[in-house]
This record gives structure tokens, sequence and C-alpha cells, in this order.
């Protein structure tokens, strides 16, 4: 059974982001899609590291490889990984899982010396790679902490735990923008953040977070943070540390495969019943063993529940999805070209989905986004409510920040209402509003500091959508706060807003 972090179940995605092309991974080769033969597994060669919980040892042509017993303890390593992260917010459980990852990791080296009487050279190979492993810090402490046990008291010392209740998008004071057309009495710090020991269970985290107003209940989450260090590793954090041991370890295998003239890489088990084969992997790592977000959790306010964060589905650019859209919805009239500026798209984007939405009285939330004029993918998000969407514009400006995008243009159907603010003197959102009004938005905004806001308020009459005249041009008046998080991402990337004359 596949771990349920394994990359095996999104082999479909990565296939298609991948297929035919060479990548920064390597070459990928996967079965022909579509095929009508019988699902049943196929082998992965014998080289290869697989992406599940068992070992595929056998050959499927060419050399037989001669450590086996290795490649099952390094899936041994695979799984207890992620066992280790699924359990990063239970202090006791995590020191057990990590005392069992060091332990494996250990391990490798062990059993891959008790098979080397099935290898040629394998001394004089082996040699300049143990001279790596005493450079290397992450695998020093690898070696030596196999011969201690990583106690509490080893973890607290700098270890951190923190709790933050973010109410907004934005850290700390809200952008000059919002503060210019909400007004002073609207500069609010909507995020709460406070430290906690190490060893703090969630529920002593989130009690120190008590007592707060209706606002945050209704609008807020609870994020919770750990970054576990041992005091023997002070400057790293201990699962991407397991992690960069791992990578290492393959890189190693992978250098002996070629000496041995084996085939080898990462062969990922996918739903169709074969295999999608990556030969080459940036420092040996899995996709899956990347740092991702297992140090961070997420708690509803509202009802406690962890559910936070809402859908993302990633779409490339399609022309024969495009093509049928067009006859679909009678799309006739073409997209700009040779512009300079993604800001250039909103209007285009506007009618095109006035259209839709005439068509199919609904419109669902898009963010396309390009580097420079050429449109690289397409983001369709679902979110339920307002917590949902902040994770989602964070998760989207870190998908942004390691992909270079320099601009997006963002369309969707959103509320519209008045600037009130409650007893206790926060904004009520307009959903909450009575008085509300739908319309649909276009945001087209790069990271040179251009942008354009267009709305479109509507009206539902029977089963009709009718628009209230024509796309109102609120970019001098109107800010989308929801984007900050991709705005704070541009800034880290490097990226100057150079303001042109029409721009507010």
């Amino acid at each position: 059974m596949d771990s349920p972090d394994c990359p095996a179940t999104a082999v479909r995605s990565l296939a298609a982001l991948t297929a035919g092309q060479a990548t920064d991974t390597g070459h990928v080769r996967f079965p022909r899609p579509g095929s009508k033969r019988k699902k049943r597994r196929q082998r992965a060669p014998s080289g290869y590291i697989t992406g599940e919980l068992r070992a595929t040892s056998e050959s499927s042509g060419g050399a037989a490889c001669p450590i086996s017993k290795t490649h099952k303890r390094m899936q041994d390593c695979h799984d207890q990984w992620h066992s280790l992260t699924r359990e990063y917010h239970h202090p006791g459980h995590f020191r057990r899982e990590l005392n069992t990852i060091i332990q494996s990791l250990r391990n490798v080296t062990f059993i891959l010396q008790s098979e080397k009487s099935n290898i040629e050279g394998f001394d004089s190979w082996y040699e300049p790679w143990r001279e790596k492993m005493r450079a290397s810090r992450v695998m020093r402490w690898v070696v030596e902490s196999r011969n201690r046990v990583v106690k509490q008291g080893d973890l607290d010392a700098k270890s951190e735990a923190k709790a933050a209740l973010i109410a907004a998008y934005w850290a700390g004071d809200p952008p000059k923008e919002l503060t210019k057309i909400i007004g002073p009495d609207g500069d609010q710090k909507l995020k709460l953040s406070i430290d906690v020991p190490p060893a703090a269970s969630t529920k002593e985290q989130v009690h120190e977070l008590a007592s707060l107003p209706e606002f945050f209940v209704r609008e807020g989450y609870i994020e919770l943070t750990r970054r576990w260090v041992d005091k023997a590793l002070p400057d790293r954090e201990l699962a991407d540390a397991c992690a960069e041991a791992y990578g290492f370890m393959a890189v190693m295998l992978d250098d002996l495969h070629e000496k041995l003239g084996i085939d080898h890489g990462v062969a990922f088990g996918s739903p169709d019943g074969g295999y999608l084969v990556v030969e080459r992997l940036p420092h040996g790592r899995l996709p899956c063993m990347v740092p991702r977000e297992y140090a961070v959790r997420r708690l509803r306010l509202s009802n406690g529940a962890t559910d936070v964060g809402g859908n993302r589905y990633s779409f490339s650019p399609n022309t024969k999805q495009l093509n049928k859209s067009i006859k679909k919805y009678g799309l006739s009239d073409p997209p700009p070209e040779g512009w300079d500026s993604v800001t250039s798209m909103a209007d285009w984007c506007m009618r095109n989905a006035r259209t839709i939405l005439k068509k199919d009285r609904w419109h669902g939330w898009y963010v396309l986004l390009y580097k420079g004029n050429r449109q690289v993918a397409t983001e369709a998000l679902e979110a339920r409510d307002r917590p949902d969407k902040m994770v989602l514009m964070r998760e989207l400006a870190a998908a942004i920040e390691r992909s270079g995008i320099d601009g997006l243009v963002e369309v969707g159907d959103t509320w519209q209402g008045r600037l009130v603010h409650d007893e206790q003197g926060f904004i009520v959102p307009p959903a909450l509003q009575d008085d509300r009004r739908e319309a649909l938005s276009v945001v087209a905004e790069d990271a040179y500091g251009n942008r354009r806001y267009l709305i479109s308020p509507y009206r539902r009459v029977g089963r009709r959508i009718e628009f209230d005249g024509d796309p109102i041009d609120l970019s001098d008046t109107m800010f989308a706060n929801n984007l900050q998080p991709i705005r704070d991402a541009w800034i880290r990337m490097g990226f100057k807003a150079q303001q042109s004359q029409d721009q507010p």
C-alpha cells in the first residue's frame, strides 16, 4: 500500500507537466495514455527506487541489481520519513520516529557493505564516498546519532513552536494601498503570534489564543508551526536533515549503478498500472521529500476543524480545450498580442467572463499565470470561506515564488458591499451584509507595479443574468487585498515596482 504522502498518487499531474519534455529532473518516460491494455502493474527496473513501500528487485532486462537489500532499506527510510512528518505535531511520537529513521539511515551503509561481495572493485569505489560522508555535517550527524538515543531534552534547547492567529492576507500592518481606501481607522494588525514551549501539545497552543474578538473567530484560523532541531545539529530542521541524508545515499547508489552499468532512477507507480520513471533527481531526494508544510497545522476557529485550505487545480495551456470553449461559448474575440504588461489582458478576460457567466449562470475562480507575455498555467481555486481563501493565496504565492511567475490575471465571482464596521471596529465583509451585490471581477497585475481592477455587477432575474451596464474600472479606487501574499513573494524575488504613467 502506498504511503498517503507518497507522490505515486499524484503521477498523473506530474506526467501532464513533463510529457515529452526534458526537465530539470531529467528525461521522463511513462506509459502511453489512453492504452486499452489490461491495467497490470509493470515491474520497475531492478536498479530503480520505487515510490511505493514495496521494493522491486527483479530485473526487467539488463544486468540484475546486486544490492536489492540496500534498496529495501532505502524504501524503509522513505516510509519512515513520512511517518516522521505525520507525527510532527506530536512531540513524543515525533521523537520516537526520529530515532527510528536515524537508525535506518545509518544502516543503509552497513547493509550496502554486507552486499559488497557481489561487486567487483567495491572498496575502491566506496572510499571516496566515505570521505564525502565525513565532510558532510548532516551525514556525520546521522553516523554519530546512531550510537545515542535522541531525548526530549536534546530537542527542547533549539526547537521552536509558535501559535498564530491569522485573519488577513498580509503579515503585520495592512498594505499602504489598502490603508488609503479604508482610512487610518482600518489600520489593524490582523495576525497575532505567540511563542510556546516546543513540547507543548496542540491543545495547549490553542489555549494560549483564547478569548478572541468575534471577528477573528468568524474570519480567521489558527496556524500552529513547529521547527524541530537537535542540539547536535543546531542549524538544521530535522525532517529536512533526514531527507538530505536520504538524498545523499540515493545519489551514492546512483553512482554505483552507473559503475555497474545498470539502469537506475526513480520509478513511481501510477494509478493506471504503469510506472513513471524519472532518471535524475536534484540532490537525490524524492519529490515528496522536498520542504513542505508538514511543519504547519491549521485549525478553523469557528469549529476547530483541520480541513483549512480549499482546493487548487493547475492546468497547462491546452489548444484543444481552448477550441472547445470557443465553440461552446461562441468566443470570437482573439486575445491581445504583443503587449508589455499583463494588464492588457484585463478587458479581454472580462468580455469572456461575462459571456461564460451568461451561458452557465455561474463562474469559477481562476488565476492565469504568466512569464512575460506567455501564459504558462491556469489555477482553478475552490474555497468555502475566508480562511480557505487566505491559505490558498499563500500556497499560490509560494508556487509563484518557486517558478518565477511575474504576472497574473484573476477572474471570478465576488460580493460587493459597503465599507462598514462591527461593534468592535472590525470590517464586516460584503458576504455578511444584507444589501450585498454579486459581481464579476478581473484583476490583472504584474511584479512591476502595473495593475487593472475591473468589476461588472449583475443581477439574477429568474434563470437569466442581467449585467448593470458596462464593466467598471476601479483601478484608482480599489485594491485586491487577497493578492498581497503574491506581491510579498514578488518583493522577495527581487522585482521592483515601476509604476507606469496611467497607474494609480
